[in-house]
């Protein structure tokens, strides 16, 4: 089941980022879970961003974050990806979808995959798969 994250699964949300800032691919990103909580619990009452988890049996095995705004670069509304984590290839697709979804409900223009994200060999394939276009060094979704 995806759905929003709430104040309870922020420590579990962490755990998994440790995981990730422990991988190969991101060994050289500091990661202080303190640090990363503060941050968690803060934009859950943002309203510009969207923090969801995919639970399975009561479980957090996934989340993923990602931002609505507008920049100077460009006046149209994007959705810019700040992590999608999981053990599990299906919940990434999964947490991946419902981004999707949600860019359409908060009328963006464009899904922007975060260049962390891009790390991943495993994601950048999926993410081919569900129709993002390379752009620059990460990808999008029109």
């Amino acid at each position: 089941m995806i759905r929003f994250a709430s104040a309870y699964d922020v420590s579990r949300i962490a755990e998994l980022l440790e995981t990730l800032f422990e991988s190969p691919n991101y060994r050289t990103v500091t990661h202080d879970p303190m640090y990363v909580m503060q941050n968690l619990l803060a934009v859950l009452d943002e309203p510009s961003v969207d923090l969801i988890v995919a639970e399975q049996d009561g479980v957090v095995q996934g989340a993923a974050c990602a931002m609505t705004q507008e920049t100077f670069l460009c006046p149209d509304m994007n959705m810019y990806e700040q992590f999608v984590v999981s053990d599990n290839p299906m919940q990434v697709r999964y947490l991946i979808q419902e981004l999707k979804r949600l860019k359409v409900e908060r009328g963006c223009k464009r899904l922007i995959m975060g260049i962390s994200t891009m790390q991943n060999p495993r994601y950048v394939r999926l993410l081919h798969k569900l129709g993002f276009q390379d752009f620059g060094q990460t990808l999008k979704l029109e």
